[in-house]
């Protein structure tokens, strides 16, 4: 192989000088195929793409169209350097020499269109979506395309999007944390696209209606639905009860931003929580034998000795302890992890450290709750238990309903992000399959033409 030629061929592509690919083409036919026998990141269709050469790529692509495919270090194809950059006729040429890199990923996970709707190109994003309709359809980090254009501000691609066929599709997807592109709107206080979006037909309404009237009214701007309107008196308690669905959104959305603000606040709770259950756990409730002493007057027998120095008295014969004890243990282990994940210089922003962040502490607060409750049980004379006997079983059964409900939720999340996941594998195990069928042929005819 000549080496020399290969060099004179990118820089070619650099200088995006068709006569001189030309002329290299006729000095050596196989100069092209035998690019992809170097160690370069980049074939000469990316490096023409990316300066934006459309003869010179519309050459190449003649010559040797299977350079639309080829992927480089990153996994990106012309296409997605076309699609970023914002050159329309390339993107044009590069799907008439295949339309299937529409479903490419790159290492980021992003095909073609992901980018062109993060930069906002418009027209590309029109081409992509001509070209192949169902790669709306691909999700990215379980955001869809929609959400993509939201957060990244890109209000035009948003509407070309949402103005197409397959794009009405995805008006009430949510993302991993089940916000909708109106609640990320919301959040991300976008007004214009509050706006755009209000006027949607079927598009999903946040709970929280009041928080978006207040952003509009900002820029003077009045929602044109059949509503009834509400009177003033109705008013305050509306703004009041607004704040609670405000900020659940808010912290379903946002759950890193919270533990990370409160990163200090939360290693403090853990530690005050893990100090109560360790201190309870060595001083228990009732005490502890104060000496050893042969005495029948307790209902216990332990090789003929009551009293064990050291040891707690209602451990003898009180039905409770057991499960004192263990609601004890659970909560002290349960803060000593929390105590752990912090200190050890976990990135809090991970939504994995969130979950077990939020996981320990829901199982140390609930048994912490059921130790108290357990050691009230043991102290209170029965007399005097007798008369809230009923009350205290309610709000007993009441609060492990909650923690159960909490926990069962934080088991679910990992549940979610499997079937998530394998569904995201699956589909792009389907696009890869159809994608290397639809060229097989092609790379057979390739490998006859560079091996004779």
């Amino acid at each position: 192989m000549d080496e020399r030629h290969v060099e004179e061929l990118f820089l070619a592509s650099e200088k995006g000088s068709v006569s001189f690919l030309t002329t290299l083409i006729q000095r050596d036919p196989l100069i092209l195929s035998k690019v992809s026998l170097t160690s370069r990141r980049n074939t000469p269709l990316h490096i023409a793409t990316l300066l934006g050469h459309l003869e010179f790529c519309k050459i190449l692509l003649s010559q040797k169209p299977t350079f639309a495919q080829e992927v480089n270090d990153f996994g990106r194809t012309p296409l997605h350097l076309a699609s970023a950059v914002g050159h329309t006729e390339i993107v044009q040429a590069l799907l008439e020499a295949n339309t299937q890199v529409c479903f490419v990923y790159d290492l980021d996970e992003k095909i073609p269109l992901h980018l062109a709707a993060m930069k906002g190109r418009k027209e590309i994003v029109q081409v992509l979506i001509s070209a192949r309709p169902k790669s709306i359809q691909l999700d990215v980090n379980e955001e869809s395309v929609l959400h993509l254009c939201v957060r990244y501000g890109r209000l035009d691609a948003l509407k070309c999007l949402v103005e197409s066929d397959a794009g009405k599709e995805l008006l009430i997807s949510k993302d991993r944390l089940g916000a909708s592109i109106l609640d990320l709107a919301v959040m991300l206080k976008q007004k214009k696209t509050i706006k755009y979006l209000l006027s949607v037909p079927g598009i999903e309404r946040v709970a929280n209606v009041l928080e978006i009237e207040n952003i509009l009214e900002k820029v003077d701007v009045r929602r044109s639905t059949d509503e009834a309107h509400v009177q003033p008196a109705q008013s305050t308690f509306r703004r009041w009860w607004g704040c609670v669905p405000s900020a659940l959104v808010k912290y379903l959305m946002n759950p890193s931003n919270w533990i990370e603000q409160t990163r200090g606040s939360l290693m403090v709770v853990a530690t005050v929580m893990a100090t109560m259950s360790f201190q309870a756990g060595i001083s228990p409730p009732g005490g502890v034998w104060q000496e050893d002493t042969k005495n029948d007057g307790y209902s216990c027998v332990v090789n003929n000795t009551c009293e064990v120095v050291g040891k707690a008295i209602l451990s003898y014969y009180h039905p409770y302890y057991i499960g004192f004890l263990s609601s004890n243990t659970g909560s002290f282990l349960a803060s000593v992890g929390v105590i752990l994940l912090v200190i050890c210089g976990f990135p809090l922003t991970s939504k994995y450290i969130i979950w077990l962040l939020s996981l320990a502490m829901t199982i140390s607060v609930s048994s912490m709750t059921n130790a108290y409750l357990y050691a009230v049980l043991m102290v209170t004379s029965p007399d005097v238990f007798d008369e809230f006997e009923l009350l205290f079983y309610i709000l007993l059964n009441i609060l492990r309903g909650v923690f159960g409900i909490a926990i069962l939720t934080h088991i679910i999340h990992p549940l979610y992000w499997i079937v998530k996941g394998l569904r995201n594998f699956i589909r792009k195990s389907a696009a890869a399959r159809e994608h290397k069928r639809d060229h097989t042929s092609e790379e057979v005819c390739e490998d006859d033409v560079e091996h004779p």
